[in-house]
């Protein structure tokens, strides 16, 4: 199985050669990968990024630049910002998980929800829990905490309004965040 880059000018395969795997990029130049997979290709097509796996730890390479190393690296979450610019994803370590944003990490939480960027890429915001309550992380600043953030998604519908369902008790709340206009 395939992947396609967004202007469909190039496409990455998995391919096992004696015992090894390796994703094989195709374009200009073919690349091999060794142990790296899924791969992502940025919107604009000129970035790329996939999950390595190391002594069965995680890390992301991004444009053949190797990142840290985590206990495991969840790699469905790999994802680019609309502008190809920014790339984040959601890590393990240990009992916790965290997000990595442009190679820089989030605090450890128990557990991460969905999470996305602004349309002008220029915000991230994902769901988060701790201590046993849930609440919405936006470019690294906690909100209001709550027993529950339904479906565990937040998503932005302008590059400064993000939204969530959230639930305190028996209560369930539309929650509507603007963001300070740059």
């Amino acid at each position: 199985m395939g992947t396609f880059s967004p202007d469909s000018r190039r496409i990455a395969y998995y391919a096992k050669k004696d015992s090894e795997i390796l994703t094989v990029v195709t374009g200009r130049k073919k690349k091999r990968l060794k142990d790296c997979a899924p791969v992502r290709f940025s919107p604009n097509s000129k970035r790329l990024a996939c999950v390595r796996t190391v002594d069965r730890k995680g890390q992301l390479v991004l444009n053949g630049k190797k990142d840290r190393i985590y206990d495991s690296i969840h790699s469905y979450s790999l994802l680019f910002s609309p502008d190809s610019k920014r790339v984040a994803y959601c890590a393990d370590m240990g009992e916790h998980k965290l997000i990595v944003v442009d190679g820089n990490e989030g605090k450890r939480r128990e557990e991460v929800g969905s999470f996305c960027f602004s349309p002008n890429s220029k915000h991230i915001a994902y769901v988060a829990k701790t201590g046993g309550k849930w609440f919405v992380v936006v470019d690294g600043k906690e909100g209001e905490k709550y027993d529950r953030i339904l479906g565990r998604r937040v998503s932005f519908n302008s590059n400064n309004n993000l939204h969530y369902l959230a639930a305190k008790g028996d209560a369930i709340y539309l929650v509507e965040e603007k963001l300070k206009s740059e």
